[in-house]
C-alpha cells in the first residue's frame, strides 16, 4: 500500500496542509511537480505553462468553460495526457487553464480517482 504524508505549503499569508503528491506529466518533454489530490474536482486542472513546458500544443484543443466555487474559468481540454505517479502510468483528461486560483495543479476524479482507491486520513494527515 502506497501512502503519502500531507505537505504544508504557504498560500497567501496562511500556512495550510494540503494533500499533495508528486506527479510527472509527459508529452514531448516531461515535468515533475506536486499536485493537489482533490475529490471535489471532476477533472484535473493544470496551469497552461505546464502544457508549454511538456511540449503540448493547445491551439487545437477544445475550449471548455468550467464552473466552481470561485466562478467560471476558461481552459483547454486535452483528453489524454500521460501522468506518472510512482510506478503507475495513466492517461487522464486535463484542462489547462491560464491560472489556478490556489496556485496549485489539481488532480480530479476523471481518470485519476478511477484508477486508485484513495483514502484521506484527515486525523493522521495522510493520503492512502
Amino acid at each position: 500500500m502506497w501512502q503519502s504524508n500531507w505537505y504544508s505549503i504557504i498560500v497567501g499569508r496562511r500556512d495550510r496542509l494540503y494533500s499533495l503528491i508528486p506527479v510527472t506529466l509527459r508529452a514531448k518533454e516531461e515535468l515533475t511537480l506536486y499536485a493537489l489530490v482533490d475529490s471535489g474536482a471532476i477533472i484535473s486542472l493544470f496551469p497552461e505553462d505546464v502544457a508549454d513546458a511538456i511540449g503540448l500544443d493547445l491551439s487545437k484543443s477544445e475550449t471548455l468553460y468550467l464552473t466552481g466555487v470561485g466562478g467560471y474559468i476558461k481552459g483547454k481540454h486535452v483528453p489524454k495526457v500521460e501522468v506518472v505517479v510512482r510506478e503507475f502510468r495513466l492517461r487522464i483528461p486535463i484542462v489547462f487553464i491560464p491560472y489556478t486560483p490556489i496556485e496549485l495543479a489539481v488532480l480530479g476524479r476523471q481518470g485519476f480517482f478511477e484508477a486508485f482507491e484513495i483514502t484521506f486520513r484527515e486525523w493522521e494527515k495522510k493520503l492512502i
